[in-house]
């Protein structure tokens, strides 16, 4: 039972509770909380992809040095460098991908975790972003886009089916 608190006008608990957490914290039902948490997500892998890279990039670039400090300012600039590249541009795509998807499943006013929406909306944002290079990066990155997005759906899709 909680105490009443006058001052508060609420009511305080007495000893221990615990906190639950249901399907919507835990599953991200919530449109809004899967693009935030699939944003978040792509920027940190994003940038453990890109510090990683940047590192090994950074080691090619410095072997030649005999100066230590200089080698691992060499490193960390390079790291630094693309891991920050790589995040940002995880997260825009991510991001992008996101708001098209919405953007179609509000104008076909089908349900948001549809296959042709998902995949759909990956092949567009793969050849928005190959476009900018020429038709056939476009059309490599619609490919990719095809791919990533079928992987993703199936993804998502056997685990919220699995639960």
């Amino acid at each position: 039972m909680a105490a009443y608190h006058p001052l508060l006008d609420v009511a305080v608990p007495k000893g221990i509770e615990y906190s639950t957490l249901d399907d919507t914290v835990m599953g991200g039902s919530n449109w809004t909380d899967s693009f935030i948490q699939q944003t978040g997500f792509a920027f940190l892998i994003g940038g453990g992809v890109g510090t990683a890279v940047g590192t090994l990039q950074g080691i090619r670039q410095t072997t030649g040095n005999p100066h230590m400090k200089l080698r691992v300012n060499g490193i960390l600039n390079a790291a630094g460098r693309r891991g920050s590249l790589w995040a940002n541009s995880a997260a825009a795509v991510v991001l992008t991908f996101h708001c098209s998807r919405k953007v179609v499943s509000l104008a076909v006013k089908n349900k948001d975790d549809d296959a042709i929406n998902y995949i759909g909306c990956a092949v567009a944002v793969g050849a928005l972003l190959g476009a900018a290079k020429g038709t056939k990066q476009g059309i490599m990155g619609a490919i990719m886009g095809a791919g990533i997005g079928t992987i993703g759906y199936l993804g998502t899709h056997s685990l919220s089916h699995s639960n």
